[in-house]
């Protein structure tokens, strides 16, 4: 009876009151089997009834007896239900106990019967929730209890990726000693390793490396390790993947190589540029053009990043570069108001009178934008301030047009006159 299942009103331990008001003879029967139900045990033990006479049953008894009054003193509330019954989560009270990292809770509850593979509404165990939190010793005790060390919650991650993403090298030398599979991947094809590299836990992906994890695998959208550690601007991760073998050219399904990726990143920290110099140094390829015929310069320029472009320029990058709509690096730095850049690549030469597939010269793409500064950059150059593009707008039309009335005068040496 105390194993059915019965309305939600009525509980195991109700059953349990009733028969020892009856006068059954409960004591025989807790010489079969020791409940599991921690209140079933705490009424039992109000009511004076005996511990079991073999020694296996009243340890058990006596150590769920004395998790109730333990959780009772600590304020552990999810012990105050049956060992099975889950919260609003879905999560018994053995999960509950490992993402608190309650190891006394947890390895009362396993020496009690309680199963290691619960699981809550988003599929994961004990195990998993314990190495998320970074609880070692938990984690140890519930491998060691048979926990399943490669279970996957609904989105594929297992226990070893979790730890790896959150941080948690103890963890993560715990459960590849258990022997996790190093290179099991998430829905979306992401591994431990991939998390590792995007969280910049160096001694993680070092862990990972050692115990053979592929430094080439794939995710969903094409993306290696390496491409996400250059993408966060992890220089160190960087070199280690390098130093083992990672496809330093590598496209995703964009296109883009880590060294695109590193050059995209906004804004260009420290980081970035040390992953530009180390990729450039082991070889990337420095024109390397994505699926939109951009190169890392260009990209680089569109963003406004000086110090990353003075890189590429020194490792002899394509200034004039056009990708399949017509842009090259100073056109895109003009477009964005990067003042600096635009100065820089005309200091390197880039070739000033190009123009788009929309007839408009750089000129007019300044004026268009609004920069002041950029614009008598140009005309001190002596771009033609009367060009006109394929609608036949002069650069004073772009301006005007845009309402940047103080660019107006610079590219028509006079104050507009609007009838």
């Amino acid at each position: 009876m105390i194993r059915a299942r019965f309305p939600d009103n009525i509980r195991p331990e109700h059953l349990t009151y009733l028969l020892v008001l009856s006068g059954a003879n409960v004591e025989k029967c807790l010489n079969v089997a020791v409940p599991k139900d921690i209140e079933v045990l705490q009424l039992l033990k109000d009511a004076s009834i005996k511990a079991p006479s073999t020694e296996t049953h009243t340890s058990k008894f006596e150590s769920l007896a004395s998790l109730k009054e333990n959780s009772k003193e600590e304020g552990n509330d999810y012990l105050s239900v049956t060992t099975m019954e889950a919260d609003q989560n879905g999560r018994s009270p053995i999960l509950t106990a490992a993402y608190k990292g309650d190891l006394m809770a947890v390895k009362s509850l396993l020496a009690n019967g309680t199963q290691t593979d619960h699981q809550d509404k988003s599929g994961q165990t004990a195990l998993t929730l314990a190495a998320r939190q970074g609880h070692a010793e938990v984690v140890s005790v519930l491998m060691d209890a048979g926990a399943d060390v490669d279970h996957t919650d609904v989105e594929g991650w297992t226990a070893l990726r979790s730890a790896a993403w959150a941080g948690h090298s103890n963890v993560v030398s715990l459960l590849l000693e258990k022997g996790a599979k190093v290179d099991h991947a998430d829905a979306e094809q992401r591994t431990a390793l991939r998390a590792a590299c995007w969280g910049g836990h160096e001694d993680i992906v070092r862990l990972l490396l050692e115990h053979q994890a592929d430094v080439n695998k794939m995710d969903h959208e094409g993306r290696t390790a390496l491409i996400a550690a250059a993408y966060m601007g992890h220089v160190e991760i960087v070199e280690q993947l390098l130093d083992h073998g990672a496809q330093i050219d590598h496209e995703d399904c964009d296109g883009r190589t880590a060294l695109s990726v590193a050059c995209l990143c906004v804004p260009a920290s420290e980081g970035h540029e040390k992953v530009v110099s180390l990729l450039l140094e082991r070889g990337a390829e420095v024109d390397h053009t994505d699926k939109d015929g951009s190169t890392p310069l260009l990209v680089a320029a569109y963003e406004g990043h000086v110090g990353v472009c003075e890189m590429l320029l020194e490792w002899d990058a394509d200034i004039d570069h056009v990708d399949h709509k017509g842009i090259t690096p100073l056109w895109a730095a003009t477009s964005m108001g990067h003042e600096e850049v635009v100065r820089q690549l005309m200091f390197w030469g880039a070739a000033i009178d190009h123009i788009d597939p929309d007839g408009r010269t750089v000129l007019c793409v300044a004026a268009a934008q609004g920069s002041e500064s950029i614009v008598r950059q140009f005309l001190d150059r002596g771009l033609d301030e009367m060009h006109r593009d394929n609608s036949g707008w002069t650069p004073l039309h772009l301006a005007a047009y845009e309402g940047h009335l103080q660019v107006s005068p610079v590219s028509c040496c006079c104050v507009p006159v609007f009838y």
